[in-house]
């Protein structure tokens, strides 16, 4: 969970295997920017249990303003990581990405909402 100047950092990715290419998202805490220079990704093949681990460095620190966009291909035992590029967010995004990191009160919501919410987290026990 982030606090309200806490931001995490995007990762948009795609993973290549057998000519099949699937779109990933994942990210880290900013609060971890200042500790990698490089992230180590782990890859699990559901159908046969074979895990491959790859590493991606990064040249400089990371940035919290930055979209990082990353490759991965996997055949076998075999993964292979790459940063294909980065970009720096827009001034838009940055102020959408602040507004959306703030954490929501219950009682900030409407009542019908409230209710709602209450009503779903109860059966979902």
């Amino acid at each position: 969970m982030t606090t309200e100047s806490e931001f995490a950092i995007p990762f948009i990715g795609q993973l290549e295997s057998n000519s099949k290419v699937s779109d990933f998202a994942i990210s880290l805490s900013e609060k971890y920017m200042n500790y990698a220079d490089f992230i180590k990704l782990e890859v699990i093949d559901q159908s046969t249990g074979k895990q491959a681990q790859c590493d991606i460095g990064f040249i400089g620190s990371l940035e919290k303003d930055t979209n990082y966009h990353i490759k991965l291909n996997y055949s076998e035992d075999y993964l292979g990581c790459s940063l294909v590029s980065s970009q720096r967010m827009s001034a838009q995004t940055l102020a959408m990405k602040k507004k959306m990191s703030k954490p929501i009160k219950l009682s900030d919501l409407p009542e019908e909402l409230q209710k709602k919410f209450l009503n779903q987290m109860n059966t979902t026990k």
